[in-house]
């Protein structure tokens, strides 16, 4: 060993020795403070203690006044004694009552505040560890510390408990203690020369190999390294240093592999998903996010999301920040940087640090957009489903309504027709009767605004185009009659020159064209413009849906004024019948634009109204047909009614319609047979037969007009007949027109009408042809 080794080692010793007695030495003084400062923690503590526990125990003595009992507590207490501890009781008044110096009973209590020694360390200590407020000198040489605790019932001070404990007993203990640990020190710094001598031989380095292993797994290298030494524990660290570091670098790995997996997780969710500190600056974000804003990190939530300057209104982060709490809610942001308008459902999570403190937040938002929309569609379809099923229910009421006015209308509007027929021109009756009937003539046509608000109208479609409709309601007396009562309103037209045509009934088209423009007309009152014009459009898919009609070519008719426009309280329920802002009676029935609106779900179209303060505009769709027009069949002549004997069938429950029926027919000369009922029909058929059948189609019991016709030409196939009702054109009609019926006429009907859909048939048949040959 060369003589710098045995320096070197010598210095290690000493250093370690110096080390070792200055530690040792600083320790014993720490160790007589830890000791002194325990001692007066534990009196202060037992004394506060003690003090409480005998105010609670010594109460319902004190109430009861067993002051035996107090005084045989005072003295349990005195033998149990630590620290030459005194106990005195007094009343409120301080008169001592139990007291461990029978001396003093029945005495006052004193502690004269004037020997009070408030400097004196061991005083200020216990003063410092527990606020005690009271403390007594007993004499020159010696200190005792006084602690006081109230006797309460109710609130209500019935009592005092003294402790007083003596400091010097605390004192010698400590003294005792110090002398114990200066002697152990001694000892130690003797075993530690010694023992320095084999430690820096043995232990110094092996353990500084060790500590610069333990560097590098700190610094992230964790290959394996072993130490040679004898000593059995340093290997066996050694060993345990090696495995922990295999561990750590398997935790680490898992931890890489589970973040690298969670990373993954939130970056594939559709959802925003980030980490904000409290300013709202972004911390962390995962893809959807950085797919939004890349430089998202570091920047303003509002700011990198939202285009913002500041946070958005109905950010929930808001609540959370005041909450601390998870917070949730619907945010709209009407131009979302290069999201545009859209909808989100956000949930902001509270992020607190190790001492509970305020860190920040995760969001997550989610796009509810489409949903969003989708709820909204749902609500539109749902209100226009009410408004159909509203609809559809009144026209059922409509319906029956009419189907029975119909069958009354029928004797006023056909009588008055046969005695007309009967009359001389010059009869002073024929204007009444007249009258009779046109009045009759006008209940039929409101009972017919019914019977289209019923939908299944009791009219035929043929291919139209639109603009001749408009031309024509133009040129009616109906419109004349219009511009004469508002003659400083002014109506323009703008009618496309190639418009297609549309598949449509005729009169109720017109009837829209004229319930609009009197409505129109009506809004004006005085002065203004009414607008028409006509279009070909197509409608793309997206429109078509809003719209509630199929994509396609459609014609368009927009009856538009600059009126004040409709509010918006009634725009919603213009449609329903009968919600009139006119005077029923003068200006109208009411069911103006119910017909409309029945009219256009009936020819599979669709109708938009736009109101404001400078005017109201109605859109009126019609899906456009690629038919050509055809030409008009030959009406029948006036002679050409006349019968010629042909017998014709007459079947119907109500015997109004036999009468009125038979009377013209018999009139014109036909041979008249009349059936009550299907059955009847049926049977008579069976034995005779008959040129023409007069088909009522609602029958009040046993078959309808369907299924008896059904029966009848089981027995005459191609039996030709005339339905009649009073009723729509419904399914049951059509059924049986597609049978062989030739046509429908609805009730009530005119002489003129009346033959001349008989003569029509039977020429159509060939019967008055071959009759008049």
């Amino acid at each position: 060993m060369s003589l710098t080794s045995i320096k070197l080692r010598t210095i290690l010793i000493l250093t370690f020795s110096l080390i070792t007695l200055a530690t040792t030495t600083v320790l014993t003084l720490l160790s007589t403070n830890e000791f002194r400062k325990r001692a007066i923690e534990h009196l202060a503590h037992h004394g506060r203690d003690e003090a409480a526990y005998i105010s609670l125990i010594t109460l319902d003595s004190l109430i009861s006044e067993d002051f035996a009992s107090l005084q045989h507590t005072v003295k349990s207490f005195q033998a149990a004694a630590h620290y030459g501890q005194s106990l005195t009781i007094t009343d409120p008044d301080g008169i001592v009552i139990a007291s461990s110096n029978a001396d003093t009973l029945g005495e006052t209590y004193k502690h004269d505040l004037s020997y009070y020694d408030m400097d004196h360390p061991f005083i200020g200590e216990v003063r410092s560890t527990m606020q005690i407020s009271h403390f007594h000198e007993t004499d020159k040489e010696g200190k005792t510390v006084l602690f006081h605790a109230p006797i309460k019932a109710s609130g209500t001070i019935v009592g005092w408990v003294y402790i007083s404990y003596d400091k010097q007993e605390i004192a010698d203990e400590i003294t005792a203690i110090k002398k114990k640990i200066l002697l152990m020190g001694l000892v130690i710094w003797g075993a530690s020369i010694f023992l320095a001598f084999l430690l820096t031989r043995l232990v110094t380095f092996p353990m500084a190999k060790m500590m610069t292993i333990a560097a590098q797994i700190a610094a992230g290298d964790f290959n394996r390294q072993d130490i040679q030494t004898n000593i059995t524990e340093l290997q066996l660290f050694n060993n345990v240093l090696n495995r922990m570091t295999e561990e750590i670098k398997k935790r680490e790995e898992s931890l890489r592999r589970s973040e690298t997996k969670m990373r993954t997780i939130l970056d594939s969710s559709p959802d925003l998903i980030f980490l904000a500190d409290t300013e709202r600056k972004i911390l962390w974000a995962n893809k959807a996010v950085l797919r939004i804003h890349p430089d998202a990190v570091g920047k303003y939530c509002y700011e990198a999301l939202a285009g913002n300057t500041k946070t958005c209104a109905d950010c929930p982060s808001k609540r959370t920040f005041a909450s601390k709490e998870i917070e949730s809610g619907i945010v709209h942001h009407p131009g979302m940087k290069l999201v545009g308008e859209s909808y989100w459902e956000n949930i902001t999570v509270p992020q607190f640090d190790d001492k509970g403190e305020f860190t920040g937040f995760i969001e997550v938002a989610r796009n509810i957009t489409a949903r969003r929309l989708a709820e909204e569609e749902k609500k539109k379809l749902e209100k226009k489903l009410n408004q159909a099923h509203k609809m559809e229910s009144i026209g059922l009421m409509a319906g029956g309504v009419a189907h029975d006015l119909n069958n009354i209308l029928s004797g006023i509007v056909g009588y008055p027709d046969l005695l007309l027929m009967k009359l001389p021109e010059d009869s002073p009756l024929r204007d009444s009767i007249q009258a009779i009937k046109d009045s009759g003539k006008r209940a039929a046509e409101v009972v017919a605004d019914l019977l289209t608000v019923a939908r299944g109208v009791a009219s035929t479609k043929t291919v139209v185009n639109l603009n001749r409709l408009v031309n024509e309601y133009l040129e009616s007396p109906e419109c004349l009659n219009l511009k004469l009562s508002f003659q400083d309103i002014s109506c323009e037209t703008e009618l496309a020159p190639d418009l297609l045509n549309i598949h449509c009934s005729e009169i109720h088209i017109k009837k829209c064209i004229m319930n609009l423009v009197i409505n129109a007309a009506e809004a004006l009152k005085t002065e203004g413009t009414i607008s028409i014009s006509t279009q070909n459009l197509y409608i793309e898919e997206t429109q078509a849906k809003n719209l509630n009609i199929g994509p396609g070519e459609y014609v368009t008719l927009t009856i538009s004024d600059t009126g004040p426009g409709i509010s918006r309280r009634d725009i919603d329920h213009i449609f329903e019948p009968f919600y009139s802002k006119k005077k029923i009676g003068r200006s109208g029935t009411g069911l103006g634009l119910t017909l409309v609106w029945n009219t256009i779900q009936d020819h599979k179209g669709a109708i938009t109204v736009k109101s404001d303060g400078s005017g109201t505009t109605f859109s009126l769709f019609f899906p456009a047909t690629q038919d050509e027009l055809k030409a008009g069949e030959d009406a029948i002549e006036e002679s050409e009614i006349q019968g010629i004997g042909e017998t014709v069938l007459i079947v119907d429950d109500e015997p109004l319609q036999h009468d009125i029926a038979g009377q013209i027919l018999t009139d014109l000369g036909y041979r008249v047979e009349v059936a009550a009922s299907g059955e009847e029909a049926v049977e008579y058929l069976k034995d005779h037969t008959v040129d023409l059948i007069i088909l009522d189609m609602i029958m009040g019991s046993g078959m309808n007009g369907r299924q008896t016709y059904e029966e009848i030409i089981k027995l005459h196939p191609g039996q030709k007949a005339i339905i009649a009702s009073g009723f729509s054109e419904s399914e049951d009609v059509k059924k049986t027109l597609k049978l062989g019926a030739g046509r429908f006429i609805s009730k009530p009907y005119t002489i003129k009408s009346f033959s001349k859909a008989v003569a029509e048939e039977l020429k159509k048949i060939g019967t008055k042809t071959q009759r008049q040959k």
